[in-house]
């Protein structure tokens, strides 16, 4: 749907709500325009409902590197190392809040490093959303005093680190 269209549906959504009293309940995949619409959110996974770290799920492929280190290969770009015993093709979930942000010139060092471009930053209820390619978008929340010590810009360069315990294999 065109900008316009969207803007004006939204904005009947709202009137709908606000004027008449009545409830609207909208789905999206759009986070964002989940963010702009809604006073509750409601996130699903396997169609029931779950807990909002469930925002950067990826299906990967279980392998082990000649060292006996576990990854998890994730669209043949983006080798995430993880703490399984499963194997084979898989679903992974990183939660945005446990992913740690740096300036690139910074390059913090570990298999848990990855280099990307921030594509989109944004303001959610007080944290700060940022929407991070690294050969895969990873959805990364921030909170206020977070942000301050690392501002970050939209089209900057950053380093991320997302240590295993913010990573689940399902």
């Amino acid at each position: 749907m065109d900008i316009e269209n969207q803007v004006a549906i939204e904005g009947i959504l709202r009137d709908i709500n606000i004027q008449k009293g009545i409830s609207v309940i909208f789905t999206t995949h759009d986070r964002i325009q989940a963010a702009r619409l809604s006073d509750c959110i409601i996130f699903l996974f396997n169609g029931k409902p779950a807990s909002s770290i469930y925002e950067n799920i990826f299906s990967g492929l279980i392998r082990t590197d000649v060292d006996g280190d576990t990854y998890c290969l994730i669209h043949n770009k983006v080798r995430l190392a993880v703490r399984t015993d499963k194997s084979g093709y898989v679903k992974v979930s990183i939660d945005p809040r446990m992913i740690k942000v740096f300036p690139a010139m910074d390059n913090p060092a570990g298999d848990h490093r990855f280099v990307g471009r921030v594509m989109q930053l944004t303001d959610e209820g007080g944290d700060v959303r940022a929407l991070i390619d690294i050969g895969i978008p990873v959805s990364v929340l921030l909170g206020q005093e977070e942000y301050k010590q690392a501002p970050i810009l939209t089209g900057e360069q950053v380093a991320l680190v997302c240590p295993p315990e913010g990573i689940e294999v399902m």
